[in-house]
Protein backbone atom coordinates (compact mmCIF):
# COMPACT_ATOMS: atom_id res chain seq x y z
CA UNK A 1 0.00 0.00 0.00
CA UNK A 2 2.40 2.46 0.96
CA UNK A 3 4.65 2.15 -2.28
CA UNK A 4 1.23 2.59 -4.02
CA UNK A 5 -0.37 5.45 -2.14
CA UNK A 6 2.74 6.93 -0.20
CA UNK A 7 4.80 9.46 -1.78
CA UNK A 8 8.62 7.55 -1.28
CA UNK A 9 10.05 10.77 -0.43
CA UNK A 10 7.37 12.02 2.67
CA UNK A 11 7.31 10.66 5.86
CA UNK A 12 4.24 12.31 7.05
CA UNK A 13 0.91 12.49 4.67
CA UNK A 14 -2.55 13.91 5.29
CA UNK A 15 -4.53 11.38 5.74
CA UNK A 16 -6.82 12.60 3.29
CA UNK A 17 -4.79 12.59 0.60
CA UNK A 18 -3.80 8.98 1.13
CA UNK A 19 -6.97 8.49 0.68
CA UNK A 20 -8.01 10.73 -2.48
CA UNK A 21 -4.67 8.85 -4.04
CA UNK A 22 -6.56 5.67 -3.61
CA UNK A 23 -9.77 6.97 -5.04
CA UNK A 24 -7.67 8.53 -8.14
CA UNK A 25 -5.28 5.33 -8.92
CA UNK A 26 -6.42 3.21 -11.22
CA UNK A 27 -3.70 0.65 -10.68
CA UNK A 28 -5.20 0.54 -7.16
CA UNK A 29 -7.80 -2.09 -6.15
CA UNK A 30 -11.41 -1.09 -5.22
CA UNK A 31 -11.83 -2.47 -1.72
CA UNK A 32 -14.46 -2.07 1.24
CA UNK A 33 -14.55 1.60 1.73
CA UNK A 34 -13.80 0.63 5.27
CA UNK A 35 -10.85 -1.13 4.08
CA UNK A 36 -7.90 1.66 4.20
CA UNK A 37 -9.24 3.50 7.31
CA UNK A 38 -8.74 -0.32 9.33
CA UNK A 39 -5.54 -0.73 7.93
CA UNK A 40 -4.26 2.47 9.24
CA UNK A 41 -6.12 1.62 12.89
CA UNK A 42 -4.19 -1.57 12.51
CA UNK A 43 -0.27 -0.63 11.16
CA UNK A 44 -1.30 2.56 14.27
CA UNK A 45 -1.63 -0.59 16.31
CA UNK A 46 1.42 -2.14 15.18
CA UNK A 47 3.56 1.16 15.76
CA UNK A 48 4.19 0.42 11.98
CA UNK A 49 2.97 4.32 11.43
CA UNK A 50 1.94 7.03 13.98
CA UNK A 51 -1.17 9.81 14.20
CA UNK A 52 0.95 13.38 14.28
CA UNK A 53 -2.49 15.41 14.70
CA UNK A 54 -4.12 17.42 12.56
CA UNK A 55 -4.56 15.11 10.23
CA UNK A 56 -1.46 13.87 9.49
CA UNK A 57 -0.17 9.97 9.89
CA UNK A 58 3.58 9.52 9.79
CA UNK A 59 5.14 6.03 8.57
CA UNK A 60 8.42 4.36 10.23
CA UNK A 61 10.67 3.29 10.74
CA UNK A 62 10.94 5.31 14.40
CA UNK A 63 13.67 5.43 16.92
CA UNK A 64 13.26 3.52 19.72
CA UNK A 65 11.33 4.92 22.59
CA UNK A 66 13.00 7.01 25.22
CA UNK A 67 13.31 5.17 28.65
CA UNK A 68 10.65 6.45 30.65
CA UNK A 69 9.07 5.54 34.17
CA UNK A 70 5.27 4.51 35.49
CA UNK A 71 4.10 4.50 38.77
CA UNK A 72 1.50 2.68 40.31
CA UNK A 73 0.17 2.86 44.00
CA UNK A 74 -0.69 -0.20 45.55
CA UNK A 75 -2.12 0.89 49.18
CA UNK A 76 -2.31 4.20 50.65
CA UNK A 77 -3.19 5.00 54.47
CA UNK A 78 -5.84 7.56 54.27
CA UNK A 79 -5.06 8.52 58.03
CA UNK A 80 -1.72 9.28 57.11
CA UNK A 81 -0.78 9.37 53.56
CA UNK A 82 1.94 6.46 53.57
CA UNK A 83 1.76 4.88 50.28
CA UNK A 84 3.21 1.44 48.59
CA UNK A 85 4.37 2.82 45.57
CA UNK A 86 5.42 0.68 42.45
CA UNK A 87 7.95 2.26 39.91
CA UNK A 88 8.36 0.51 37.01
CA UNK A 89 11.52 1.39 34.76
CA UNK A 90 10.35 1.29 30.50
CA UNK A 91 13.17 0.45 28.30
CA UNK A 92 15.51 0.75 30.96
CA UNK A 93 17.33 -1.10 34.27
CA UNK A 94 18.27 1.23 36.27
CA UNK A 95 16.43 3.96 38.05
CA UNK A 96 17.27 7.15 40.11
CA UNK A 97 14.82 9.25 42.58
CA UNK A 98 15.20 12.43 44.70
CA UNK A 99 13.01 14.15 46.79
CA UNK A 100 14.33 17.74 46.44
CA UNK A 101 13.97 18.42 42.83
CA UNK A 102 13.98 16.55 39.53
CA UNK A 103 15.81 13.31 39.73
CA UNK A 104 19.39 12.68 37.59
CA UNK A 105 22.19 10.35 37.46
CA UNK A 106 23.72 11.93 40.27
CA UNK A 107 20.69 11.07 42.51
CA UNK A 108 20.37 7.99 44.92
CA UNK A 109 19.38 5.17 42.97
CA UNK A 110 16.59 2.84 43.90
CA UNK A 111 17.45 -0.45 45.23
CA UNK A 112 13.74 -2.15 45.04
CA UNK A 113 10.79 -1.01 42.74
CA UNK A 114 8.59 -0.88 45.47
CA UNK A 115 8.57 1.05 48.61
CA UNK A 116 6.85 3.06 51.13
CA UNK A 117 6.70 6.48 51.49
CA UNK A 118 5.10 9.67 53.36
CA UNK A 119 6.12 12.21 50.86
CA UNK A 120 4.76 14.43 48.82
CA UNK A 121 6.40 13.96 45.87
CA UNK A 122 8.88 12.23 44.64
CA UNK A 123 11.19 12.35 40.82
CA UNK A 124 12.64 9.16 39.36
CA UNK A 125 14.68 8.83 36.56
CA UNK A 126 15.08 5.76 34.50
CA UNK A 127 18.21 4.83 32.66
CA UNK A 128 19.42 1.99 30.49
CA UNK A 129 22.94 1.42 31.82
CA UNK A 130 23.19 -0.75 28.06
CA UNK A 131 22.93 2.13 26.44
CA UNK A 132 21.08 0.91 23.69
CA UNK A 133 18.72 3.72 24.54
CA UNK A 134 18.12 7.35 24.77
CA UNK A 135 17.61 8.60 28.58
CA UNK A 136 13.95 10.28 28.52
CA UNK A 137 12.83 12.74 31.09
CA UNK A 138 12.53 12.56 34.84
CA UNK A 139 9.18 11.64 35.38
CA UNK A 140 7.19 13.18 39.11
CA UNK A 141 4.78 10.89 41.05
CA UNK A 142 2.70 13.10 43.21
CA UNK A 143 0.76 12.11 46.60
CA UNK A 144 -2.63 13.27 47.66
CA UNK A 145 -2.53 16.57 50.16
CA UNK A 146 -5.50 17.21 52.57
CA UNK A 147 -6.93 18.37 55.12
CA UNK A 148 -8.82 15.94 58.03
CA UNK A 149 -10.80 17.45 60.84
CA UNK A 150 -11.88 16.33 64.42
CA UNK A 151 -14.15 18.11 66.67
CA UNK A 152 -14.14 17.09 70.16
CA UNK A 153 -15.06 18.72 73.95
CA UNK A 154 -12.31 19.80 76.33
CA UNK A 155 -13.83 20.30 79.37
CA UNK A 156 -17.10 23.26 78.29
CA UNK A 157 -15.37 24.12 75.00
CA UNK A 158 -15.88 22.35 72.01
CA UNK A 159 -12.63 22.10 69.98
CA UNK A 160 -10.94 21.18 66.82
CA UNK A 161 -8.12 19.36 65.89
CA UNK A 162 -7.07 19.59 61.93
CA UNK A 163 -4.24 17.65 60.20
CA UNK A 164 -2.40 17.96 57.22
CA UNK A 165 -1.89 14.13 55.32
CA UNK A 166 0.74 13.23 54.85
CA UNK A 167 2.08 16.60 55.93
CA UNK A 168 2.14 20.40 55.33
CA UNK A 169 1.23 23.63 56.40
CA UNK A 170 -2.89 24.80 57.12
CA UNK A 171 -4.39 27.73 57.23
CA UNK A 172 -7.81 28.03 58.75
CA UNK A 173 -11.20 30.78 59.41
CA UNK A 174 -13.95 30.30 61.50
CA UNK A 175 -16.40 32.76 59.72
CA UNK A 176 -16.50 31.28 56.18
CA UNK A 177 -13.99 34.24 55.18
CA UNK A 178 -11.28 33.62 52.55
CA UNK A 179 -8.30 31.34 53.39
CA UNK A 180 -6.06 33.16 51.08
CA UNK A 181 -7.21 37.13 52.90
CA UNK A 182 -7.85 36.24 56.79
CA UNK A 183 -6.74 32.53 57.16
CA UNK A 184 -4.49 31.62 60.53
CA UNK A 185 -1.91 29.40 60.46
CA UNK A 186 -2.82 26.12 62.18
CA UNK A 187 -0.57 25.67 64.92
CA UNK A 188 -2.74 23.35 67.43
CA UNK A 189 -6.21 22.29 68.40
CA UNK A 190 -8.31 25.89 68.98
CA UNK A 191 -12.02 26.28 70.40
CA UNK A 192 -14.41 26.83 68.33
CA UNK A 193 -16.16 30.10 68.29
CA UNK A 194 -19.77 30.28 69.80
CA UNK A 195 -21.97 30.90 66.79
CA UNK A 196 -19.35 29.23 64.72
CA UNK A 197 -21.18 28.16 61.00
CA UNK A 198 -18.70 26.82 58.73
CA UNK A 199 -14.62 26.40 59.03
CA UNK A 200 -12.48 26.40 56.28
CA UNK A 201 -9.25 24.89 55.71
CA UNK A 202 -5.90 24.15 53.22
CA UNK A 203 -3.30 22.74 53.28
CA UNK A 204 0.13 23.74 51.68
CA UNK A 205 3.36 22.02 50.97
CA UNK A 206 6.46 22.08 48.15
CA UNK A 207 4.07 23.79 45.99
CA UNK A 208 1.24 21.89 46.58
CA UNK A 209 -2.06 22.91 47.74
CA UNK A 210 -4.59 20.64 49.35
CA UNK A 211 -8.52 20.89 48.37
CA UNK A 212 -10.90 23.32 50.10
CA UNK A 213 -12.31 21.63 53.40
CA UNK A 214 -15.50 23.24 54.45
CA UNK A 215 -16.52 21.82 57.99
CA UNK A 216 -20.47 23.11 58.63
CA UNK A 217 -20.93 23.13 62.30
CA UNK A 218 -24.78 22.49 63.49
CA UNK A 219 -26.49 23.84 66.59
CA UNK A 220 -26.66 20.21 67.37
CA UNK A 221 -23.03 20.48 68.65
CA UNK A 222 -23.56 22.03 70.94
CA UNK A 223 -25.77 19.41 72.88
CA UNK A 224 -23.59 17.48 74.67
CA UNK A 225 -23.05 15.25 77.68
CA UNK A 226 -23.06 17.00 81.37
CA UNK A 227 -20.84 15.88 84.18
CA UNK A 228 -20.82 16.72 87.43
CA UNK A 229 -17.32 17.29 87.90
CA UNK A 230 -16.86 15.90 91.76
CA UNK A 231 -18.81 12.33 90.85
CA UNK A 232 -17.49 9.33 90.29
CA UNK A 233 -18.31 8.32 86.58
CA UNK A 234 -17.92 5.75 83.94
CA UNK A 235 -17.39 5.99 80.13
CA UNK A 236 -18.44 3.18 78.66
CA UNK A 237 -16.94 2.85 75.10
CA UNK A 238 -14.32 0.59 73.09
CA UNK A 239 -10.63 1.64 72.99
CA UNK A 240 -7.94 -0.42 71.28
CA UNK A 241 -4.38 -0.33 71.19
CA UNK A 242 -2.48 -2.53 68.72
CA UNK A 243 1.43 -1.87 69.73
CA UNK A 244 3.16 -2.39 72.72
CA UNK A 245 4.50 1.38 72.83
CA UNK A 246 0.71 2.79 72.32
CA UNK A 247 -0.37 0.14 75.10
CA UNK A 248 1.86 1.63 77.42
CA UNK A 249 1.69 5.07 76.03
CA UNK A 250 -2.18 4.48 77.42
CA UNK A 251 -1.50 2.93 80.65
CA UNK A 252 0.59 5.91 81.17
CA UNK A 253 -2.05 8.17 80.43
CA UNK A 254 -4.95 6.17 82.43
CA UNK A 255 -2.65 6.16 85.10
CA UNK A 256 -2.43 9.81 85.37
CA UNK A 257 -5.93 10.24 85.81
CA UNK A 258 -6.52 7.18 88.58
CA UNK A 259 -8.81 5.96 86.32
CA UNK A 260 -9.50 2.21 85.91
CA UNK A 261 -10.16 -0.25 83.26
CA UNK A 262 -13.39 -2.49 82.52
CA UNK A 263 -13.75 -5.89 79.94
CA UNK A 264 -9.97 -5.99 79.62
CA UNK A 265 -8.71 -7.82 76.88
CA UNK A 266 -4.80 -8.41 76.42
CA UNK A 267 -3.23 -9.77 73.76
CA UNK A 268 0.31 -11.27 73.72
CA UNK A 269 1.59 -12.35 70.41
CA UNK A 270 4.66 -13.21 68.34
CA UNK A 271 4.47 -14.87 64.81
CA UNK A 272 1.45 -17.69 65.22
CA UNK A 273 2.51 -17.79 69.20
CA UNK A 274 -0.34 -16.17 71.49
CA UNK A 275 -1.68 -15.77 75.09
CA UNK A 276 -5.06 -13.93 75.72
CA UNK A 277 -6.45 -12.62 79.32
CA UNK A 278 -9.91 -11.30 79.01
CA UNK A 279 -12.70 -9.87 81.84
CA UNK A 280 -15.83 -9.25 82.05
CA UNK A 281 -16.96 -5.24 81.86
CA UNK A 282 -17.66 -5.09 85.80
CA UNK A 283 -14.36 -6.40 86.72
CA UNK A 284 -11.95 -3.31 86.93
CA UNK A 285 -8.43 -3.56 86.76
CA UNK A 286 -5.69 -0.79 87.22
CA UNK A 287 -3.10 -0.30 85.02
CA UNK A 288 -0.57 -1.63 87.44
CA UNK A 289 -2.10 -4.71 87.09
CA UNK A 290 -2.38 -4.61 83.44
CA UNK A 291 1.39 -4.29 83.65
CA UNK A 292 1.88 -7.14 85.91
CA UNK A 293 0.01 -9.36 83.70
CA UNK A 294 1.09 -7.84 80.29
CA UNK A 295 5.23 -8.96 82.40
CA UNK A 296 3.95 -12.82 83.31
CA UNK A 297 2.70 -13.48 79.74
CA UNK A 298 6.02 -11.81 77.43
CA UNK A 299 8.02 -14.30 80.34
CA UNK A 300 6.22 -17.17 78.10
CA UNK A 301 6.41 -15.11 74.79
CA UNK A 302 9.48 -12.95 75.26
CA UNK A 303 9.08 -9.53 72.92
CA UNK A 304 5.53 -10.40 72.00
CA UNK A 305 3.33 -7.51 70.95
CA UNK A 306 1.10 -6.55 74.17
CA UNK A 307 -2.39 -5.05 72.30
CA UNK A 308 -5.27 -4.42 74.63
CA UNK A 309 -8.78 -3.70 74.04
CA UNK A 310 -11.24 -2.08 77.23
CA UNK A 311 -15.02 -1.99 76.68
CA UNK A 312 -15.10 0.61 79.72
CA UNK A 313 -13.25 3.17 82.60
CA UNK A 314 -14.36 4.04 85.70
CA UNK A 315 -13.02 7.66 87.28
CA UNK A 316 -13.47 8.97 90.93
CA UNK A 317 -14.24 11.99 89.60
CA UNK A 318 -16.67 12.88 86.54
CA UNK A 319 -13.75 16.38 86.11
CA UNK A 320 -11.19 13.62 85.45
CA UNK A 321 -12.80 11.82 82.83
CA UNK A 322 -13.30 15.58 81.02
CA UNK A 323 -9.82 16.09 80.68
CA UNK A 324 -8.50 12.65 79.97
CA UNK A 325 -11.33 12.72 77.39
CA UNK A 326 -9.62 16.02 76.13
CA UNK A 327 -6.31 14.49 76.39
CA UNK A 328 -7.80 11.70 74.01
CA UNK A 329 -9.02 14.70 71.77
CA UNK A 330 -12.36 12.21 72.24
CA UNK A 331 -15.92 13.65 72.33
CA UNK A 332 -18.44 12.19 75.14
CA UNK A 333 -22.15 10.85 74.23
CA UNK A 334 -24.63 10.99 76.87
CA UNK A 335 -25.65 7.58 76.38
CA UNK A 336 -21.78 6.80 77.05
CA UNK A 337 -21.56 8.09 80.42
CA UNK A 338 -22.89 6.90 83.57
CA UNK A 339 -22.76 8.96 86.80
Amino acid sequence: MESKLWPQEQKEIPWADIKRRAATDPSWVWHHPRALDDLKEEAIRRETWREIGDGYVERGPFPKPRTNVMFQELTRDPNTGVVTLRVKPLHADTVYYSYDGPATTSSSKLDAYDLETDALWISCLAVDSTGERETGQPQMWTNTLEVKYRLFRQGEERMCELRAIPSGDIRYTVDGSSLEISGHRYAQPFAVPDGTKLILAQAQGQNMVSRELRVEISDEDHDYVRIDASVPAIWRRRLERDSTAETYEFLEVVEKYSAVLGGLQINIGKESRWITFAADEQTFQSPAEVRQLASLFREVIPSGVVALTIEAMKFDQGGDLQEFAGELRASLEADEVEQ
